[in-house]
């Protein structure tokens, strides 16, 4: 969803909140100007259409929009060039990567998938080690979402798990904190199996 759908339905939703609470505090409200063509048009359709319409346009709304806008078939961490074999979880921080989180954060998308790709590498190294087993091993790991204990930081980085409907939602309603959630929590993950 492009930052102008969103404002526009956000402001569409704060005002129909501050109407619905203006209706409650004051009723006498609905007798006034275009309010009350709006409610005499409202009660000919019924209020069990309404309700029914307003149901189903919530569900669509919500089916459509919560798609991740960076869904797309190439958004396997391992997919592209980030970090070396070498990196731990200490290095993956700094002035270029912090700047890349940013911009994921921000705006999705391409940087997104960069630093996925940064931290399920990073991932998988830190695994490696720490298990001694072979990259190949490792990868297979991140991949299946068994490197941690932390489900949102397994699925945030595999291909074969999904998030809840609950970090979903968040990612609709506030992206960029849910973005930065994930980040920080997948990074959270590296640094405990790396200290483990």
């Amino acid at each position: 969803m492009t930052r102008r759908r969103r404002f526009i339905f956000g402001m569409i939703g704060i005002a129909a909140v501050t109407l619905g609470i203006a209706l409650l505090l004051a009723p006498g409200l609905a007798t006034v100007g275009p309010i009350a063509g709006v409610i005499e048009a409202l009660d000919t359709l019924g209020t069990t259409n309404v309700l029914l319409v307003t149901g189903l346009g919530l569900i669509g709304y919500l089916a459509v929009g919560l798609r991740s806008p960076t869904d797309t078939d190439d958004t396997s961490p391992f997919n592209s060039p980030a970090t070396t074999p070498e990196a731990s979880a200490t290095e993956i921080a700094g002035g270029e990567f912090d700047e890349l989180v940013q911009s994921a954060v921000t705006d999705g998308g391409e940087s997104l998938l960069q630093v996925k790709s940064r931290l399920g590498q990073t991932a998988a190294t830190v695994y490696a080690d720490r298990m001694d087993c072979p990259p190949r091993e490792a990868r297979a790991a991140i991949e299946r979402g068994e490197w941690c204990a932390d489900p949102l930081a397994a699925a945030v980085l595999s291909e074969q798990q999904t998030v809840s409907f609950g970090a979903q939602v968040r990612l609709f309603v506030l992206p960029n904190r849910e973005r930065r959630r994930r980040i920080e929590r997948s990074l959270a993950a590296i640094e405990r199996l790396e200290a483990a």
